[in-house]
């Protein structure tokens, strides 16, 4: 037998006759990649012991070449990769049908999968997901449903498979097994995945491998999605596809995918928005790249108002290893080229770990409708936490909207959410050029928080058992032209004394009444440790230092506090940080030895600034006896200076830098 599980097979026959191929040919009957170069084509085995088994692709080579796979082959799906289909080329074809697996991590997860297989031969969901009603090891999954329900395993109180209605806006629960088929129209197929066909529905979680036998779906594939709906669209190929490059009619630039390793709100998974930024589909939140569709699996699309179509060719078809249906696939950050105000919101599970929990993005061009229209995405909600913009009566998890003006305002919704803290991460992109300050009002607490321009804000809020803190309204964006205070920088280090020396520069210095310092030992909790008058309240640009006389042996963190005099929201510094090991060396020039001997002079430079220097000594009679024009290119350095047969008596060294700021330097020469 050969053994090919890790190589690739090509067959080049080229006498006018199909070759045979028998799975008994190979080690576990098993080619990890196939490809068929004869232009007459090639005959699998009719022998059902011969199933051939694929691992990783069946490709053509030539045109014209034609598969016959006497229902005998297999493409196979592991955790590490699942067997793809290539692209069919001029001539190319395939007979016979296909088993196509699709592999289950072990978890207890809703999956939204698809059935590539035509709709002339789909199986009957019994016969496919429920293997028959048999136990094999390792396959298949129990379908459950209510007791009125036929075809079912066990018994629960709702559907394990269903699929969506475009129409009505419906889950529709399969409820016979028997008489249902499966893979036909394109279409997605929601089923709850607990393990292979020996796990029940109190059972522990464990891995399967979901299969089917029909014949491969090929050739131009068209998703229909009626006028302002949505559509699952069923990936219609056993291989991933590009959809970027698929046509699109009347079709919103983004999608939905679900990810079983979502917690959600029962830890079975989440909706995922993907929205297409010109280039690539990018995720909000989170901003990662995804455009490929794999294999096996389902996604949401919708239309942009009137009915549309999204068109997917054999061409669409991308190449590599296909990911295992149902695992996240690898993917790159994204950027935002154009103006861009991007809002995660963050909380914490029950274990006190923090996770991403729901997002928006706004995209600003005057290209754009103020109103919802198909330029905008809207909001599937998710199990869990929900935060969306309000636009009118719509909540959408994608705005797209003019340039911001003064004035203008963005209404947020948040929905499902708990008594728990969160935190917004606020992350804007060339949103500096319009001049205006975007302040994030919190209606609960009465306060309005500036928002960086070209950072990071990070907002910090609480849903507390008060029902009003969980209010739908409660957060809003307003565009204002005003120019407010900022911090512009605070620096903490610790001196060679032990004290620590904390400075901040603020702009624009208006509106407040007191500057506050905090400081903490774990960078959370702050108390007060002095307070500062502000000096240029009259939109000066200040420089402060205080000098903290009793820092913490370990790290130290300090912040400072801006209260404004009328009311308006506190505003807070960027965080400075010192660690235990960070000691400040004070800068010094001196001359040694002093008094000086043999006229040869060490001048000693030790944590200076780097640069050019003016080297001048004179007489007690004022008169220069040496200059020079040095380079100082190092922290510490020590420079000689040989004077010959002066006389001795008292002498002055001038150093002066390059600011001009100059060290008068006495010494003696003996």
């Amino acid at each position: 037998k050969m053994k090919a599980n890790l190589g690739i097979v090509e067959m080049k026959g080229t006498s006018g006759t199909a070759q045979n191929l028998s799975g008994s040919w190979f080690v576990n009957k098993t080619i990890s990649s196939l490809i068929n170069s004869n232009t007459t084509g090639i005959i699998v085995a009719p022998t059902p012991a011969d199933t051939l088994l694929i691992s990783s692709a069946l490709l053509y080579g030539a045109t014209n070449s034609i598969i016959n796979t006497n229902s005998n082959l297999t493409l196979l799906s592991r955790d590490t990769a699942t067997a793809r289909f290539g692209p069919l080329g001029i001539g190319n074809d395939i007979t016979g049908q296909v088993i196509i697996e699709r592999y289950m991590p072990a978890r207890k997860s809703w999956r939204l999968l698809a059935a590539p297989v035509s709709n002339t031969s789909s199986p009957l969901v019994s016969a496919s997901w429920r293997e028959g009603g048999a136990t094999p090891s390792g396959y298949g999954t129990r379908i459950t449903g209510p007791a009125s329900f036929v075809g079912m395993d066990e018994y629960t109180q709702r559907a394990s498979l269903k699929y969506y209605d475009g129409l009505t806006n419906k889950y529709i629960d399969v409820s016979n097994t028997n008489t249902t088929k499966i893979g036909n129209t394109n279409t997605g197929y929601y089923v709850f995945v607990r393990g292979d066909r020996s796990v029940a529905v109190n059972g522990a979680a464990g891995a399967t491998i979901l299969r089917i036998k029909g014949d491969i779906q090929k050739g131009t594939q068209v998703v229909n999605v009626l006028a302002g709906k949505f559509a699952s669209l069923g990936n219609p190929y056993p291989s991933g596809i590009n959809l970027t490059t698929a046509v699109k009619s009347n079709i919103s630039n983004t999608y939905y995918a679900w990810n079983p390793n979502s917690l959600g709100s029962y830890n079975v998974g989440a909706f995922e928005n993907y929205t297409f930024d010109g280039t690539n589909y990018v995720k909000v939140p989170g901003g990662t790249i995804r455009n490929t569709i794999q294999s096996g699996e389902a996604i949401f699309i919708q239309s942009n108002g009137a009915a549309g179509s999204v068109t997917i060719n054999e061409t669409d078809k991308v190449g590599g290893v296909t990911t295992p249906v149902s695992k996240i696939a690898a993917t790159a950050k994204g950027g935002f080229k154009n103006a861009t105000l991007k809002v995660n919101m963050y909380t914490k599970d029950v274990d006190g770990s923090t996770y991403l929990a729901d997002g928006v993005l706004m995209n600003f061009d005057n290209k754009y409708s103020s109103s919802t229209d198909n330029d905008d995405v809207r909001k599937m909600a998710n199990a869990g936490d929900n935060f969306a913009i309000k636009n009118e009566a719509n909540l959408l998890i994608v705005e797209r909207r003019p340039f911001p003006k003064v004035a203008d305002t963005i209404r947020f919704n948040l929905a499902n959410t708990r008594v728990n803290p969160y935190r917004f991460e606020i992350d804007p992109s060339s949103l500096d050029a319009f001049n205006l300050s975007p302040l994030l009002q919190d209606k609960f607490l009465g306060t309005e928080t500036p928002i960086s321009l070209d950072s990071v804000t990070n907002y910090n809020f609480e849903i507390t058992p008060d029902v009003a803190s969980k209010d739908a309204d409660r957060f809003t964006i307003v565009f204002k032209r005003i120019t407010p205070m900022r911090f512009i920088k605070i620096n903490a280090v610790r001196n060679e004394d032990k004290t620590a020396s904390i400075t901040w520069f603020t702009e624009n210095e208006n509106n407040v009444n007191t500057y506050t310092i905090e400081h903490s030992k774990d960078g959370i909790n702050f108390t007060q440790m002095g307070s500062q008058i502000p000096t240029a309240n009259n939109n000066g640009n200040p420089y402060y230092n205080l000098i903290d006389a009793t820092p913490f042996d370990g790290n130290n963190w300090y912040r400072i506090k801006a209260t404004p005099i009328n009311g308006s929201a506190t505003k807070y510094s960027e965080v400075a940080k010192i660690s235990a090991k960070e000691i400040k060396s004070l800068a010094s020039t001196t001359v040694y030895p002093n008094p000086v001997k043999g006229g040869k002079i060490n001048v000693s430079f030790v944590s200076e600034l780097l640069g050019k220097y003016q080297l001048t000594i004179t007489n007690m009679a004022g008169q220069t006896i040496y200059t020079e024009l040095m380079e100082l290119k190092t922290n510490n350095f020590k420079k000689t200076i040989e004077l010959g047969g002066v006389v001795a008596g008292n002498y002055l060294l001038d150093v002066k830098d390059e600011a001009g700021k100059a060290k008068k330097i006495p010494f003696i020469i003996q």
